[in-house]
């Protein structure tokens, strides 16, 4: 348990030390102006030109997911995984008492 602690602090040093400064930073007065007159003139033009039809919304049925192997083997992981970790933890209760 000490161990994967350790490596957890381990992990947030390295992030803590390789992450740049730059992103802390934040915006100045003058880039927020900019970019909300940008936004203004994005919204003129919005109404200016004419509204896209909508597209149609898909439903993600079984056979969407079972037909793409990343999916289906994502399930199986899944369900296998869980299985295993039902099976052998009530195994290894019994057989540990």
């Amino acid at each position: 348990m000490y161990v994967f602690g350790g490596i957890c602090l381990f992990g947030l040093a390295l992030g803590a030390c390789q992450i740049p400064s730059e992103l802390n930073e934040t915006a100045t007065d003058e880039e927020i102006a900019e970019l909300e007159l940008i936004e203004e003139e994005n919204e003129e033009y919005d109404q200016l030109v004419a509204p896209k039809p909508k597209k149609k919304q898909r439903t993600v049925t079984w056979c969407m997911l079972l037909s793409q192997k990343e999916s289906a083997f994502a399930l199986m992981v899944v369900f296998f995984g869980s299985y295993n970790l039902m099976f052998w933890s009530t195994w290894l209760s019994t057989f540990l008492i």
